[in-house]
Formats: structure tokens, C-alpha cells, sequence
């Protein structure tokens, strides 16, 4: 919070800032129209208790952005950068994370994009849609920067999109209450 209320202050903007438990949110029903998760749902104990959260604090219209790295992506893991680690059993990821970084990974749990798209509607939200990420082809080398090649020819919706939501970088995803 010390670095966003920093960073505010140098654009000269204002907002409240809050730290929060996102399974028991402090705010009452119906306070937001738009809540926004950004690579946060892979950290809490609970993730289906926080999209509920997310829900009740949504008002009557509103809407839920969630990010999520994807386990099943093409290349290697954002946070260690071995490849395929999200997608090892919880128990080798944190072995394998230690042993490599000498930091804990036990924490970080892996959603993948059928069971995000499952968790939103069991949390109450009534239409849920899936986004295709783009790939950030500039910062790929070789045989990864022709694959980021081909992902971005995929188209981003309809049947022929599954391979892009499926191997993207992050999932994405839209909810409404």
C-alpha cells in the first residue's frame, strides 16, 4: 500500500486504499460496480470463497475482471520460469520451486481455465465469458517467438479459439452478477 499511495501521489491522483482478506471483503453488499482480480485468485486459500465475496460486493449491474496465470501455458512459469511447473503436482511445484529459487510455492495453487469458467458461475455470477490473452511476442527468443507467432494468429473467439484460451499466458475472465 506504502507504494501505491506513493505512486498516486506522483500523478496526483486520490483513492482509498485498502488491504483486505479477498475471502471476507470489508465492504458492505452491493458497494461496487466493477471489481477487478489481477493474478490474485492463485494465492487465497479459498478462491471459490472469494469469488462469492467478489459477487456480494458487486451492485445490481455489476462486473467481475479476473487474471490468472495459466498452468497448462505454452513456455515457461512466471514465477520460477521452468517450464511446465504449474502444471506438476502441487507437491513437486513447491519441492522444485525451494530447491531452484530456495522460495516457498505451497501457497500458489493452480487454476485452469475449466475450473475458473466452473468457479464463476458456482459463485452466483449469472454470464461468464472467457478472454484470450495476446502473447507478448517482442520479448520471446527462437522456437518460443514462433509459437507466440502462431498463438497470435488464432482467432479470439468461436470454436477455433479453444487452443488460445486453453495455452495462453494468463486466463482471463469476465463475470456478471
Amino acid at each position: 500500500l506504502v507504494i501505491a499511495r506513493k505512486r498516486l501521489e506522483e500523478v496526483g491522483a486520490s483513492a482509498t486504499l485498502v488491504s483486505a482478506c479477498a475471502e471476507a471483503l470489508p465492504f458492505g453488499a452491493n458497494s461496487f460496480d466493477r471489481v477487478v482480480s489481477l493474478a490474485t485468485l492463485e494465492h487465497v486459500r479459498e478462491p471459490e470463497r472469494a469469488l462469492v465475496e467478489s459477487r456480494r460486493v458487486h451492485d445490481r449491474d455489476g462486473v467481475l475482471f479476473v487474471t490468472t496465470p495459466n498452468p497448462c501455458r505454452i513456455g515457461p512459469d512466471r514465477y520460477f520460469g521452468v517450464w511446465g511447473l504449474s502444471a506438476m503436482p502441487q507437491r513437486f511445484q513447491a519441492s522444485l520451486a525451494r530447491g531452484l529459487k530456495g522460495l516457498p510455492f505451497d501457497k500458489v495453487r493452480s487454476i485452469d481455465h475449466f475450473a475458473l469458467r466452473s468457479m464463476a458461475p458456482d459463485a452466483g455470477f449469472r454470464r461468464v465469458q472467457s478472454l484470450a490473452p495476446d502473447a507478448p511476442t517482442s520479448e520471446l527468443g527462437g522456437v518460443m517467438r514462433a509459437a507466440g507467432w502462431l498463438y497470435e494468429r488464432l482467432p479470439e473467439q468461436g470454436a477455433l479459439a479453444l487452443p488460445r484460451l486453453l495455452l495462453g499466458p494468463d486466463l482471463r475472465l469476465v463475470a456478471y452478477k
